[in-house]
């Protein structure tokens, strides 16, 4: 809640649509889990922790769902990917390095995701991902399968075995 809190115009910078309107209070924060959790066990949407340390969190949507007008380029793609840090993660480079991780992840643990589309308003460059990743292919991931009680869980969110950021 901290993150948000402190990061909300940066968020709403990078990440662009209207989530946070304004401060998270303690209760918004609980129906915004309670929501995360339902989405999840309804497959409708997937939130999750950024790794390794508490940096943001990355979502996958359907098509359609953040992104309501589907173009006829925007029907073209099969996941709606987007994603935030708090700001003192912005300042390390931990946007670009989510961004990258994601990619790859997305590339590796869902490689029926043929074409995943970011719909952050600040997409960064491709070119820096084996110098941010410090590797060219990173190891496949581990997706969460249980909520809210699962080993890689915690609380409503889930924490991914993703490439290491850092």
């Amino acid at each position: 809640m901290a993150a948000v809190n402190s990061s909300l115009d940066l968020i709403r910078q990078t990440r662009g649509g209207s989530w946070p309107e304004e401060e998270l209070t303690e209760e918004f924060n609980l129906l915004d889990l309670a929501w995360h959790e339902r989405e999840f066990r309804d497959l409708d949407s997937f939130a999750y922790v950024a790794p390794p340390v508490y940096v943001g969190c990355f979502y996958l949507y359907p098509m359609g769902s953040r992104t309501p007008l589907l173009t006829n380029d925007l029907v073209a793609y099969d996941v709606d990917a987007s994603w935030w840090v708090s700001g003192d993660a912005y300042e390390h480079g931990h946007y670009e390095r989510v961004y990258h991780g994601l990619v790859s992840w997305l590339e590796t643990a869902f490689p029926f995701f043929a074409k995943p589309y970011f719909s952050n308003k600040e997409i960064p460059p491709m070119i820096k991902a084996k110098e941010l990743l410090g590797r060219s292919r990173p190891e496949p991931v581990k997706p969460c399968t249980s909520l809210p009680s699962g080993p890689a869980c915690q609380g409503f969110s889930c924490r991914m075995d993703m490439p290491e950021f850092a």
